[in-house]
């Protein structure tokens, strides 16, 4: 009979305080990660997004710009007979800032993501889209950071692992995640894994970066992943806290022209601050 993953990770945590009565085998030297939320929880937590600079055939434009929603989780019921983890992400009260220009959308996006215990996405589905590519970079962010790429072995404090998937996403194609991962925190409080790496998609719809209510086609885009930081519960590997930089170049398509632009920016990801009674 096999053990629940929670009852997996606390034993294989208290393995190594453990010494064995007849002294015929070790420790183990890793723990298994698993992601394995738990069904009919949910975890809500704020979004935000800041654009550092535009670049433009190279050269800064010294552009800046600001975004930020809401990001609901919810997990449900995987279908019979699977393994994988079923979760809804709706994306509401989303808000951007640049170049002036103020855009608020009080509608939300909801995207069914079905993830295996790698955190490897298997299945995908549009419940609700806003037809809007900004909201549609934030929902992309917003996903991008609540799945921890986790290895296929245990793995001890320290160790690194290469992790790597290819998804077609609806009106996108297929996508390409490429990242090295490294084990940087084990306690009974939390898990911490960094990354870094790359994003290939071959064409994509993407905010235009002179306006943000409009949109462009980007050809070659590729964002470069220089650290993605993510904090996990203990037992679930939920995403709690996430920290990530990354560089997103492409060449934008207009009707008459194309350019070879750049968008360097930081995001996070985090659970709101308990309410307080006065």
């Amino acid at each position: 009979m096999r053990m629940s993953r929670p009852l997996i990770l606390i034993c294989m945590l208290l393995l190594p305080t453990v010494v064995l009565a007849d002294n015929a085998t070790s420790a183990p030297d890793g723990i298994e990660l698993l992601y394995a939320p738990l069904v009919n929880s949910s975890i809500s937590q704020n979004l935000k997004v800041e654009l550092l600079d535009v670049t433009l055939e190279g050269e800064s434009t010294y552009m800046t710009g600001t975004a930020s929603a809401k990001v609901l989780v919810k997990f449900s019921e995987p279908p019979p007979g699977s393994s994988a983890t079923v979760m809804t992400v709706t994306v509401s009260k989303m808000q951007w800032q640049a170049m002036g220009q103020q855009l608020a959308v009080t509608e939300s996006e909801v995207i069914q993501v079905t993830v295996d215990d790698q955190g490897r996405v298997v299945g995908y589905q549009v419940k609700e889209r806003l037809a809007n590519a900004s909201a549609d970079a934030l929902t992309a962010l917003a996903i991008f950071a609540v799945l921890p790429p986790l290895p296929a072995e245990p793995v001890a404090p320290g160790s690194q692992w290469h992790w790597r998937q290819v998804v077609t996403f609806p009106e996108v194609g297929q996508a390409t995640v490429d990242m090295q991962c490294r084990l940087i925190d084990c306690s009974e409080e939390q898990i911490v894994i960094e990354s870094s790496g790359k994003v290939t998609v071959p064409e994509v719809q993407v905010p235009n970066p002179f306006d943000p209510s409009g949109t462009m086609k980007a050809t070659d885009f590729n964002i470069t992943v220089s650290r993605l930081r993510q904090v996990c519960q203990p037992g679930t590997l939920v995403v709690s806290e996430a920290q990530c930089e990354a560089m997103a170049t492409f060449t934008g398509v207009q009707p008459d022209y194309t350019l070879p632009l750049g968008a360097k920016f930081k995001f996070s990801v985090k659970l709101p601050l308990p309410s307080t009674v006065e």
